[in-house]
């Protein structure tokens, strides 16, 4: 007689098996059945079990992720443990081990990671955190787990922008200082960048300012004065575009302009109209007009707002 471990085995295989099947042929009430039959099965017991006898890669599917969730809201530290032993490479059993953990106790969790060796377990572990609490807006607990994420990681540093976002919409003194200090001189490009898209929120003359003054690359400085044209329309049309006039020329000030009046023109076109028709510099007024040709076009065809192409 097959043994208790082999027989949760082989029905969670069937379900498995029918569930990916029934997606497989896009019929939702067969894949709906095939999660009861699942969901009937799990509880305190049968978590922690499913993890443990199937294979690896089973807390990273749907159902994986659903018996890992279970286990840890129960014994978080069972759990971990583990998965420890047990490391996967799926991003989606990291979520499911630190759900809530970085927000109820960081600590533990700061803990536990530097218990681990280097590799995927541990990356995504801290990444998950750093998702976690950057949503929580914990901040400084965003960057302490960050900050522990080694090498090359994309989705680490989308994440740091974010931080420095949000941080200066509390305090732009301290997010700048923090993002021009970054080493790696692309990098404090990109973080001063997003400074300046949260700075804009609150004091958009000075954000502005702030990214003349410290980004040096158009890649990063054009789709900055965009943004500040763009939330400054938001809240006050006219002083953005009297920002605008009084920028020297060139791409940045194209940019600027156009982010104005990509939500000026939707909001009040026959204004943002006006204005264009009143700029003293001949070529600013020339660019303006050739911008609000594309965005009529753009009204009067019901797409909405969209990103422009060209300087």
């Amino acid at each position: 007689m097959p043994s208790a471990e082999a027989r949760l085995v082989g029905y969670l295989t069937e379900i498995l098996r029918d569930y990916e099947a029934c997606r497989a042929k896009e019929d939702i009430k067969c894949a709906d059945a095939s999660e009861a039959r699942f969901r009937a099965l799990l509880n305190d017991d049968t978590a922690a079990a499913m993890i443990q006898v199937m294979p690896p890669d089973f807390a990273g599917t749907f159902f994986g992720d659903l018996a890992l969730r279970w286990w840890a809201s129960k014994d978080r530290a069972a759990a971990a443990e583990w998965m420890a032993s047990h490391p996967t490479d799926s991003p989606v059993a990291a979520v499911a081990l630190t759900h809530d953990w970085a927000l109820q106790d960081p600590k533990t969790l700061n803990a536990y990671v530097d218990t681990l060796p280097p590799g995927p377990w541990k990356h995504n572990l801290l990444k998950s955190a750093g998702e976690e609490t950057l949503v929580a807006d914990r901040l400084a607990e965003t960057l302490a787990f960050l900050d522990k994420i080694s090498g090359n990681d994309s989705r680490r540093d989308e994440l740091y922008e974010w931080t420095a976002t949000k941080w200066a919409i509390k305090d732009p003194t301290a997010a700048t200082e923090w993002a021009a200090k970054a080493a790696d001189g692309a990098q404090r490009e990109k973080l001063l960048a997003a400074v300046v898209v949260g700075y804009a929120n609150s004091e958009p003359d000075a954000a502005a300012q702030l990214a003349i003054n410290m980004i040096a690359s158009k890649e990063q400085l054009l789709p900055a004065v965009n943004s500040v044209g763009r939330i400054w329309a938001s809240r006050d049309a006219l002083s953005a575009g009297n920002w605008v006039q009084q920028m020297d020329a060139g791409e940045p000030r194209a940019s600027a302009m156009r982010g104005l009046l990509q939500i000026w023109a939707f909001s009040d076109f026959e204004r943002a109209r006006a204005w264009q028709e009143g700029i003293g510099d001949a070529q600013l007024r020339v660019e303006a007009a050739a911008v609000l040709a594309q965005l009529k076009r753009q009204i009067d065809s019901g797409t909405g707002p969209a990103p422009l192409v060209g300087p």
